[in-house]
């Protein structure tokens, strides 16, 4: 479906993870790229210079090489140097016009994570095309996409995500699956069976897909609906900067440690 797919490479098996997911969404005539980041120090140390930089460069490029020849496919490499990995992904999709930018999810625990940072949090904000992130080892144990599931919530953001997973659907002979995870607090017995019910209701009228809903909370909910399926697709959510600073977002709690591959796209 995906037709200009550039996939960003930096741990050697996250790499392998997210070329694997790339090649299940890419159309058989789109073009691949593989894409190393390297982090630009605000102040390079003394020694650093031409030479060096030339050496680093060359070694990636191999090193991507070495990938591409493993995976036996066509495609460009590219290095490119930023002030971090988001802004040099970013940049490399909108150069290429991408449709899609794939990762692999981080291998570094929670604590780390918090203290460093998160590439794949961070890819994920104000992207400039949809983003797909493959879970840790999905090069080992992937399968044919069979069943594609999409969190649904009525919401613009959900309804451009089920445009995209019956398109996919279509692509792959997939079933197509629908979610929602009816979550209010305070809310207890007959009441809570009464909003999982319509919400049920609601996503059958779509049309053309097997409806789920669970009361819960949304990302745990999702989590536990992630196992069902081969391809779980959100849609984006905008968040102003006071409300990254108050906390994650379900889109970006799920990136964290994705149980199944997710697929997140901006809306059209």
């Amino acid at each position: 479906m995906f037709s200009n797919v550039v996939v960003g490479v930096k741990e050697l098996e996250a790499g392998r993870d997210a070329l694997v997911l790339a090649r299940a969404l890419a159309s058989a005539t789109g073009n691949l790229t593989l894409a190393h980041v390297q982090v630009s120090a605000p102040k390079p140390a003394p020694d650093s210079g031409a030479a060096g930089a030339m050496a680093k460069r060359r070694s990636e490029l191999e090193r991507l090489a070495a990938l591409r020849d493993e995976s036996q496919l066509d495609a460009e490499l590219v290095y490119a140097a930023a002030r971090d990995v988001r802004q040099g992904l970013h940049d490399t999709a909108r150069a290429r016009h991408a449709d899609l930018l794939v990762i692999g999810a981080s291998r570094y625990d929670v604590i780390y994570r918090d203290l460093v940072g998160d590439d794949t949090q961070a890819l994920l904000e104000d992207a400039p095309c949809a983003v797909a992130v493959a879970p840790v080892g999905y090069a080992d144990g992937r399968g044919p996409l069979r069943r594609i599931g999409v969190a649904y919530d009525g919401s613009p953001e959900s309804v451009c995500a089920l445009a995209t997973a019956r398109k996919l659907a279509a692509d792959q002979h997939a079933e197509l699956s629908a979610f929602k995870a009816v979550f209010v607090p305070g809310q207890v017995g007959d009441t809570i069976d009464d909003q999982v019910a319509q919400a049920l209701e609601t996503i059958d009228t779509l049309g053309g897909v097997d409806a789920h809903a669970e009361y819960g909370e949304p990302a745990s909910e999702l989590r536990r609906y992630g196992l069902t399926v081969d391809l779980l697709v959100l849609g984006a959510r905008k968040h102003s900067p006071i409300g990254r600073l108050l906390g994650q977002g379900t889109t970006q709690r799920l990136a964290d440690e994705p149980r199944c591959p997710l697929l997140v796209v901006e809306q059209d």
